[in-house]
């Protein structure tokens, strides 16, 4: 299996003194002690501890008073402090992972194993980013185990693991044929003929199922030695178990038969804990229980059922807690060790990391939905915060199924104010304007005009995005008057933010500087500094549209200097991306092109559709510079998305790029087709941009070079009508 395959490479790798091994475990429900930040705790011994012991100990492993060595420590203490009130958002965690990971390759190679990743796409997208982001980390081999038989229910971690495919070897782990098969099983102990044939044919050419069947009949003194090989005893005829889950199924109660009574709770219990069990914890959840846990867990490493660890132990091999947890499902205790781990979770301090979501699965696993409410939602708050948005929406989800037909009309307004925040920086609009419909509706219901507010304005934010500008500047409006009589500044600036956007994608930039200009006053009265980048960075592109390239480029570098914060991860990306424009528009070309990579992947490591915006920018800027086969790329790929979120209006923008591209590339049946779609998408929505009108001329000049006289006059009469839209 893959399990044993990474553990032995690993394994032969560190005894070699060929590498640095780290390996990071990930299960289904999570826990402590799982994903990279554990590992990388776990190798410089600072997993468990907080405060002064964690300073020492920082201060140890980085010595110096210098300022890069100062910021190395305060970022390693709030990466790895459980107590830490301002936790790194996902892309500073990335990048102080990576950090540690350079610094130990600084002595020789680092072999860092993932194993079943396909739990958390996090990892998936930091070896991603590291990969595909030409990340120089040093000399560093990630080895990521996934189960591909999971990836149809994991869409997330399928994207990713395809985007990987590129730029790493994929190794199948598929059956052994039938020679080999026999070759592996004979290699073991040399059976004789028909046993061995037995074997091969039952395993079916799993070897990790021939390796168990070998393994319990050794352990069961089964086997003896015949003249030809080896051969089971007279009179033992095991019945052959008809998979793998039922193998390990079996190897669980043969253990258990020779453990005293109460060994069985006290496993079940600690596979409920999760894939790693730190041994307070399973200690607190057997407490007046007549178990003694040492020497079941030393039973377990002696058996090679268990893992050693800094804080406890780790089970062997996820199929054995599987079968564990299996055999507690079917005996009827699963609720009753969910709870019991609920009610431990509820009585320690509440510390940072995934405790939240921890108690919130436990209690939504005890059937105490309504109970699990409460963390879940905090917890998809702190998801989003960091920039996990897909992590976000799946609590969303899994909240919203917990409560089931129970859910009170707070509970679901309370749910939906979380949802269209985390939809809007998704990019699915029309998922964002109908869960935004419904908490307008519930909140007026309610008697809620600031969650009205809020309703109207995700509505609004998402309908500018899709090119309906009155309906989007209505909805603002109404939104404006509500946060005015509230007395509410961070509303109002937010509105009036959106009344800019509006206002710039029809061409009026000075009421659009307006607009930002009394943004930029009220969020002076909230102090918030994300709030205040967002204004300054859309301030900047109004600016930089009238020419004022200097000023813009001053109030960008501003706004993404105040994103560098936790909650600043989306206005970072946007940051980046504006960047991208104001070098373009310069003619900074390598410049532009690093901004808009930049701005992508950022965007995709939140998991927002948004990335299309510097994506298609990109195309535009390889389209200028004659590279139309990576331009066709590009824009091919993000016309794509736009369809499949709803993206209209961007949906519209490709079509002239990539009718310029179709020129470029003497592809004059895709010429046709993008200029009549152009006139098609663009009609109703009756707004335009430099750019558009900019693509369309260039597709001009294109077909006039190549001969094509008519199809260039199509294309500058696309410009001129795409120039009157805009003037309009």
């Amino acid at each position: 299996g893959k399990s044993r395959l990474a553990s032995w490479l690993g394994a032969r790798a560190h005894e070699l003194g060929a590498a640095t091994v780290l390996h990071a475990h990930h299960s289904a429900g999570g826990g402590p002690g799982e994903g990279k930040v554990a590992m990388l705790a776990r190798h410089l011994r600072c997993f468990g501890l907080g405060g002064g012991r964690l300073e020492r100990r920082l201060s140890a492993l980085l010595p110096g008073d210098t300022a890069d060595v100062e910021e190395a420590r305060e970022v390693l203490r709030r990466l790895f402090d459980e107590d830490e009130t301002e936790p790194l958002g996902i892309e500073d965690r990335h990048a102080a992972v990576r950090f540690v990971l350079s610094r130990l390759a600084q002595g020789g190679p680092v072999v860092v194993v993932f194993e079943d990743a396909q739990w958390r796409p996090d990892a998936l997208r930091f070896v991603a980013s590291t990969l595909l982001g030409g990340r120089e980390a040093g000399p560093i081999l990630f080895l990521v185990t996934v189960r591909d038989d999971l990836l149809a229910e994991l869409p997330e971690a399928a994207v990713l693991v395809d985007a990987l495919s590129d730029s790493a070897d994929r190794i199948e782990l598929g059956p052994l044929d039938p020679d080999d098969s026999r070759a592996m099983i004979d290699g073991m102990l040399g059976f004789q003929g028909g046993l061995a044939d037995a074997l091969v044919q039952r395993t079916a050419g799993n070897p990790q199922f021939a390796v168990q069947l070998v393994a319990d009949w050794v352990e069961r003194d089964l086997i003896e030695l015949g003249t030809d090989g080896f051969r089971l005893r007279p009179g033992s005829e095991p019945a052959l178990p008809p998979d793998l889950e039922a193998a390990w199924a079996e190897r669980v109660e043969r253990f258990l038969a020779r453990q005293p009574s109460g060994a069985d709770l006290a496993l079940e219990r600690a596979a409920v804990l999760g894939q790693t069990v730190v041994r307070a914890e399973w200690q607190e959840l057997m407490k007046g229980e007549a178990v003694d846990l040492q020497v079941l867990e030393e039973r377990l490493l002696t058996e090679r059922l268990a893992v050693a660890a800094e804080t406890g132990w780790s089970f062997a091999h996820a199929m054995f807690r599987e079968a564990v947890l299996q055999r507690t499902r079917e005996r009827g205790r699963g609720r009753l060790h969910h709870v019991l781990v609920a009610a431990m979770l509820l009585r320690a301090p509440r510390q940072g990391g995934d405790h939240d979501e921890r108690l919130g699965r436990h209690l939504l696993a005890s059937g105490q939905g309504e109970r699990a409410a409460a963390p879940l939602l905090q917890a998809a708050r702190e998801r989003h915060q960091r920039g996990e948005i897909q992590a976000a929406l799946r609590l969303l989800d899994l909240r919203l199924e917990g409560l089931g037909d129970a859910i009170t009309p707070r509970q679901r307004l309370d749910g939906l104010a979380a949802r269209v925040h985390v939809l809007i920086a998704l990019g699915a609009l029309d998922a964002s304007v109908q869960s935004g419909g419904a908490m307008a509706e519930l909140a007026a219901t309610l008697g809620e005009p600031g969650l009205r507010c809020d309703a109207l304005l995700a509505q609004a934010e998402s309908r500018t995005q899709r090119g309906e500008g009155p309906a989007a500047e209505s909805q603002a409006r109404e939104a404006l008057d509500i946060a005015t009589r509230l007395d509410d500044p961070a509303r109002i600036a937010r509105t009036h933010t959106l009344l800019a956007h509006i206002a710039d994608r029809e061409g009026d930039w000075a009421r659009a500087v307006t607009h930002l200009r009394e943004s930029l006053r009220q969020n002076q009265r909230t102090g918030d500094p994300t709030r205040r980048a967002g204004t300054l960075r859309v301030l900047g592109r109004a600016l930089g549209v009238q020419g004022h390239h200097a000023e813009a480029l001053e109030l960008t570098h501003e706004a993404l200097e105040l994103s560098r914060g936790p909650g600043g991860r989306l206005s970072r990306a946007h940051c980046l991306n504006a960047l991208g424009e104001y070098a373009r528009a310069t003619g900074q070309a390598a410049r532009a092109e690093v901004y808009y990579r930049s701005a992508a992947r950022a965007y995709t490591g939140l998991g927002s559709n948004l990335a299309i915006f510097p994506r298609y920018n990109l195309g535009l800027l390889l389209t200028r510079e004659g590279r139309f086969d990576e331009a066709w790329f590009a824009l091919t790929a993000t016309a794509q998305q736009c369809r499949s979120t709803g993206q209209r209006g961007m949906l519209a923008a490709c079509e002239p790029a990539l009718l310029a591209v179709a020129a470029g590339r003497g592809d004059w049946e895709s010429f046709d087709r993008h200029e009549a779609r152009a006139r098609e998408l663009f009609a109703p929505l009756g707004f335009s941009d430099p750019d558009f009108v900019e693509a369309a001329e260039t597709a001009a000049e294109l077909a006039f070079a190549a001969g094509q006289d008519f199809r260039a006059r199509k294309a500058r009469e696309l410009g001129a009508w795409l120039g009157g839209l805009g003037e309009s």
